[in-house]
Parts: C-alpha cells; sequence; structure tokens
C-alpha cells in the first residue's frame, strides 16, 4: 500500500493551489507548495499578495460627479 501521500496530507500542507488566470498570483501561490511550514515563506507570500492586491486598486483622487 502506498502511504507517501499520506505523509504529504499528515504534514498539514495545503493542497497546490490551482492556476488562478493571473500569472502573477500563480508564481506566487506557488511558493506556498515549498512552503514546508517556514514561516517566513507564509510572511513573504502574503506581503507579495497585499502588494498584488494594493496595485489592483484606482488611485486616490476625487471622485466624478455623478449628479
Amino acid at each position: 500500500m502506498d502511504t507517501e501521500g499520506d505523509d504529504v496530507r499528515d504534514a498539514g500542507l495545503p493542497p497546490e493551489p490551482g492556476a488562478t488566470g493571473n500569472a502573477e498570483v500563480d508564481a506566487v501561490l506557488g511558493r506556498l507548495a515549498r512552503a514546508a511550514g517556514n514561516v517566513g515563506v507564509y510572511e513573504d507570500v502574503h506581503q507579495s499578495l497585499r502588494g498584488i492586491l494594493a496595485a489592483l486598486d484606482p488611485p486616490p483622487g476625487p471622485t466624478p460627479n455623478r449628479s
């Protein structure tokens, strides 16, 4: 009986993420599969995703008048 796959699940690692359609996000999420409990990697991934999401926000400025 092959239990190699069980070792990965028992280690508490998240499943490998599927493609999101955004190459930058996919690259960052791919690092999670190799994190193996390394808190520094999780923190770096979190910061990277925050930066990617922040870049999607419109720049601050006056809102258009919708009268």
